[in-house]
């Protein structure tokens, strides 16, 4: 019998960079402040992710939460059971464990709920399947990949309808906008079509086929996507509910190079997006930076 553990596992977010050293060291790299920081860990790192302005990091006893300002300080939290699973929004992240499920928190390190549904199957779910928005989690049923429960994430309770596609789903994403009222999911299913649907009064619409990778602003309501090797940016969503003309207006086509197979958007920060192509490289893209400002 072989126990092995992975180690130089590293996340890019903006201008920050954060590699596991060793089993219970993450080396912390900030290009823009000039920071080279080491996270000491009392036990092994089992899990970590990086976004929003967030380091969330799970050993097999604790959940440490780092705040990219301020690395001194975390806030810290006992875990039961090993995390399998982190995924991050703008307000809120969740940990997935065997015995306790879908856990919500917010970034103090106070639980926020527990959802749960008839059928979950915790060990089928990946970051693909879970998205979160400032007040909705939305999880892909893996007994039904057809079908996105949502459930608010204060109370844990679900919403009053369920998104149905035509299709199996293979990656559903949440907008990131304070306003509730205009919360969308984004989704792609196995044709590669991509739609676009509000989450509370559900309503698809193909904005886009031949997509490889697609991905929501987090700060702005630009949606993006790699298409037919092109890059794809919609300013105004919202505008397919309105007018599909004035949606397309709003809408950028921008021919790039050396994208490859299959290029995965890892984020999208102010006009920068992250992504990593086939063979493993690292690259990013500069978008138009006046579409956030206005």
């Amino acid at each position: 019998m072989v126990f092995g553990y992975l180690i130089e596992r590293a996340l890019n977010w903006g201008h920050i960079n954060a590699t596991l050293k060793e089993e219970n060291k993450i080396q912390v790299v900030d290009v823009v402040r000039e920071i080279d920081d080491d996270l000491d860990f009392k036990d092994r790192v089992v899990n970590m992710s990086l976004g929003f302005n967030y380091l969330v990091a799970t050993t097999t006893t604790q959940c440490s939460i780092y705040n990219v300002v301020n690395w001194d300080s975390p806030a810290v939290f006992d875990v039961k059971e090993i995390v399998t699973l982190i995924v991050q929004g703008s307000k809120h992240f969740c940990l997935l464990d065997r015995s306790n499920g879908i856990m919500l928190y917010n970034y103090s390190g106070s639980l926020a709920s527990n959802p749960k549904y008839s059928g979950l199957r915790i060990e089928f779910l990946n970051k693909r399947f879970i998205t979160l928005g400032p007040d909705v989690i939305s999880i892909l049923d893996t007994s039904n990949p057809k079908i996105i429960r949502s459930f608010d994430i204060s109370t844990g309770k679900a919403t009053a309808t369920n998104i149905e596609h035509a299709l199996e789903i293979s990656d559903i994403v949440l907008n990131q906008t304070e306003n509730s009222n205009e919360r969308k999911i984004a989704f792609l299913d196995i044709n590669k079509d991509l739609f676009i649907s509000p989450i509370h009064r559900p309503a698809l619409v193909k904005i886009s086929a031949m997509v490889d990778s697609f991905i929501w602003n987090e700060y702005n309501d630009t949606l993006a996507c790699f298409a037919d090797s092109k890059l794809v940016l919609w300013l105004f969503p919202n505008g397919v509910f309105v007018d599909k003309d004035l949606m397309e207006q709003a809408k950028l086509v921008k021919e790039t190079r050396d994208l490859g197979k299959y290029p995965q958007m890892l984020c999208f920060t102010n006009s920068v997006i992250q992504y990593r192509r086939f063979d493993g490289v690292l690259a990013a893209i500069n978008t138009l930076p006046h579409a956030s400002k206005l």
